[in-house]
């Protein structure tokens, strides 16, 4: 541990004598539709999914999608705030993240290219994703997130 570390250690110990912490949890229930798509059921199905991968702690709040009107709006919001806040807390694993969406095709695998493949065909090439900007803006993409009425989850 070096001096900044002890620090702050210091720091968090005396805050938690002097002051209650009350955890405050995302709250679905302001949110609505867009699109045809319940933000409401999208963001508590990310949320469990995120609860049983990591914690609760590291749950997403309401207030990303507080302002989602239409689809675009929640592509902006998955491609800039959503998706980079995955990736920091699966450390860039996407099918960690792919899980926590429920298999939703937001990424996509990319072909190594053609001097790669020969260079090292006697080795299997890690598996290599990108987002996929189309299904961003794709309602299907959404709706495959959260479960249909049949599922339990």
């Amino acid at each position: 541990m070096n001096t900044a570390d002890r620090s702050l250690a210091l720091l968090d110990t005396a805050l938690r004598r002097r002051f209650s912490f009350v955890p405050v949890y995302p709250d679905e229930t302001p949110l609505r539709e867009a699109d045809g798509i319940d933000l409401k059921r999208l963001l508590k199905t990310i949320n469990n999914r995120i609860t049983a991968l990591y914690d609760r702690e590291h749950c997403i709040g309401h207030s990303y999608f507080m302002d989602v009107e239409n689809i675009g709006d929640l592509a902006h919001v998955f491609e800039n705030k959503i998706l980079p806040l995955l990736e920091e807390y699966f450390f860039e694993d996407v099918e960690k993240i792919r899980h926590v969406l429920g298999g939703a095709p937001f990424f996509k695998r990319e072909e190594a290219d053609v001097y790669l493949k020969r260079a090292f065909s006697a080795q299997p090439l890690p598996e290599h994703w990108v987002l996929d900007g189309n299904a961003l803006n794709d309602k299907n993409t959404y709706l495959a997130v959260y479960p249909d009425d049949s599922e339990n989850e």
